[in-house]
């Protein structure tokens, strides 16, 4: 299956450390923010005969254990005088603000990822989280032979990166099951939400907007005027693209105030024309995931997830869960930005 990339976003050779708790009925928000701020815990799961597999919380939580940090978190000493992990954040923020940013964003958008699955009870089958780690170490190791020829995965993480391998593993491991989870989160907020399903035409300029509603009016089919002049990646479909939930987002008050058969447009957008043709509304299905979850699987399955459905959802759950990243500006001495 190919992946978004806004999801996956570590390749082999990148980590990141994640925690998280297990709650077995879907809990309120408030349930759910205070078990990220260790003020309450769901129940303790009953106790069986014979030993489960690892809940992709407890796989996350052996992931997350803090570097044993020297006294004043020094990371280096030169001549005598110490370099702290401020002074490496500061100076890299100083010489690469974007990248220390995008970083912090992905694991703000970690967090985001843990607290949703908690929240839905998300449930990771044994066999798939098994058949991925299996494929990543596959990967891994094949791009190790193709850098470094004759050493092991292990070996090459010890020796070209520095790291423990079994800690660096499990790290691993953690990545997989965020980008498994990260998957299911999102089509399990398509499902649950009041949608339309559409087709769409992008194009950069008023010209092009000019020929597609001429084609329009002669009757062409809006799927073939997607193929031919559409800038969007969905035109190698027809224009099909994911299902637009209800939201405050313009393209979702287009896509709900067209009638079904129409062609709503254009939307205009940083000099982008978008004309949508609604094909149908679909009523959202809330439920445990008991239910939902074998759901989500099915249309996995079937069809991956894009970038429209991925920014839809990271929208509703920024706005769903208090975000603050302030403290990191604190850390590195600069004033932080205004609604911070």
């Amino acid at each position: 299956m190919v992946r978004n990339p806004w999801l996956l976003w570590a390749g082999s050779l990148l980590w990141v450390a994640c925690a998280g708790a297990p709650k077995q009925e879907r809990p309120s928000l408030e349930e759910t923010r205070a078990v990220y701020q260790d003020k309450a815990r769901g129940p303790e799961p009953e106790n069986h005969s014979e030993p489960e597999p690892a809940t992709w919380q407890e796989t996350l939580e052996e992931s997350a254990a803090p570097a044993t940090l020297p006294s004043g978190s020094t990371v280096a000493t030169v001549a005598g005088q110490e370099i702290t992990a401020q002074d490496l954040l500061a100076s890299w923020m100083f010489r690469d603000s974007t990248a220390v940013r995008g970083l912090l964003d992905r694991l703000v958008l970690d967090g985001l990822v843990r607290a949703e699955a908690s929240r839905l009870g998300l449930r990771l089958p044994p066999e798939l989280v098994a058949r991925e780690w299996n494929q990543l170490v596959a990967d891994y190791e094949q791009e190790v032979q193709k850098s470094a020829p004759g050493l092991t995965m292990d070996r090459f993480i010890e020796s070209r990166l520095g790291m423990d391998p079994a800690r660096y593993r499990q790290r691993m491991e953690a990545r997989s099951v965020l980008d498994l989870l990260a998957e299911r989160c999102v089509r399990a907020f398509t499902l649950e939400s009041e949608s339309v399903r559409a087709k769409m035409i992008v194009v950069p300029t008023r010209a092009e907007a000019d020929r597609v509603e001429a084609g329009l009016t002669m009757g062409r089919e809006f799927g073939d005027l997607a193929t031919q002049f559409s800038q969007d990646p969905s035109a190698q479909d027809g224009g099909a693209i994911p299902p637009i939930v209800r939201s405050q987002a313009a393209i979702s008050r287009l896509a709900f105030a067209t009638p079904i058969g129409e062609v709503g447009g254009p939307l205009v957008e940083n000099g982008r024309h978008i004309y949508l043709q609604v094909e149908a509304v679909v009523p959202g299905k809330p439920g445990p995931w008991s239910d939902l979850g074998p759901r989500v699987e099915a249309s996995l399955q079937s069809l991956p997830i894009e970038d429209l459905e991925f920014l839809q959802w990271q929208a509703m759950v920024s706005a769903r869960y208090e975000v603050d990243t302030s403290a990191l500006l604190r850390m590195v001495g600069e004033p932080a930005a205004a609604g911070e």
